[in-house]
């Protein structure tokens, strides 16, 4: 029987394009199918204009490790600040560009954060315009043959969101924001870890939060933690690993998740790719072998 994941990604932050190169090669030899790109981290995008040589000269890399890829849209990119519309959109479009020019299947992109006091339903006020700009988004993607995957997110601190809070934190509500987008380049980006956090912030059930987003799923994101949300001030984003709180990022073997357990008996749709989205900190290449190798092991469906 094939393996329900035929391809398994790393997620890169390259320090500038003279290294990606280098980079892509590391994690070719580790053995990935394909990498997923963080865009800011490119420098192929700015202030919402594509850098055309920075493009043609990613997209030619990329194409030379032989490798798939897949593109994280930056993670401000919000479709809900209605102040800064215009800027949002712009950012949005030359994603979907540089996603079409690498030849990306996916796009992740994170739902919208607010100030608290809207209302976070689905078809009320900010949702109902974060789904009309993810409609424009998958129409724009669909004729770049892209897909775009909208990602559960974790519960942070009001410090890290600057008070902000977003209707991503459960699983269920960004299912039924996909559906009632109700686009077919529009699917869902499972964070497992994401969801583990939420679930122990919102006192929910893990697997039931899992579940709500199928079959929306389209795209799959691993990585370990603790389950706890950051509630403790740390002078700096790295200790969080060491208390064992927080999005930390790490390799599969390191925080507490059940990956088998979590995965077992989910849905998956011919296609779905895993990223492992690992902190470059952890990135050593042993640490790498082996969280890919549980990865490729895990028992799903």
């Amino acid at each position: 029987m094939d393996h329900p994941f035929p391809r398994i990604h790393l997620a890169l932050r390259p320090d500038s394009g003279a290294k990606l190169s280098h980079t892509l090669a590391e994690a070719k030899a580790v053995g990935f199918d394909g990498i997923e790109l963080s865009l800011p981290s490119l420098n192929v995008v700015i202030g919402g204009q594509v850098r055309e040589n920075a493009c043609a000269r990613l997209a030619r890399e990329v194409a030379a490790s032989g490798l798939t890829v897949s593109l994280h849209a930056p993670l401000s990119l919000n479709l809900m600040d209605e102040d800064n519309a215009g800027l949002h959109e712009a950012v949005a479009r030359a994603t979907v560009r540089i996603a079409a020019e690498v030849g990306a299947g996916v796009l992740v992109l994170h739902p919208g954060w607010l100030p608290p006091g809207p209302d976070l339903t689905v078809g009320q006020g900010p949702l109902r315009q974060e789904a009309s700009r993810l409609t424009a988004l998958a129409e724009e993607a669909e004729r770049h043959g892209l897909i775009v995957a909208l990602e559960n997110m974790p519960e942070v601190s009001a410090r890290q969101s600057d008070g902000r809070i977003s209707h991503g934190i459960d699983p269920a509500t960004v299912a039924a924001q996909i559906r009632a987008v109700g686009h077919p380049a529009l699917t869902g980006c499972l964070d497992l870890s994401h969801a583990a956090i939420a679930a122990t912030a919102r006192g929910a059930d893990l697997a039931t939060d899992i579940h709500a987003m199928t079959p929306e799923i389209g795209h799959i994101h691993l990585h370990n933690s603790f389950a706890q949300p950051s509630g403790l001030f740390l002078w700096t984003a790295d200790e969080a690993a060491t208390f064992g709180i927080g999005d930390t990022h790490l390799p599969l073997d390191w925080g507490t998740l059940d990956f088998d357990g979590l995965l077992n008996g989910l849905p998956v749709r011919p296609g779905t790719a895993i990223t492992l989205e690992i902190m470059p900190r952890h990135q050593d290449p042993e640490v790498l072998a082996d969280s890919l190798a549980r990865a490729r092991s895990l028992i799903v469906g």
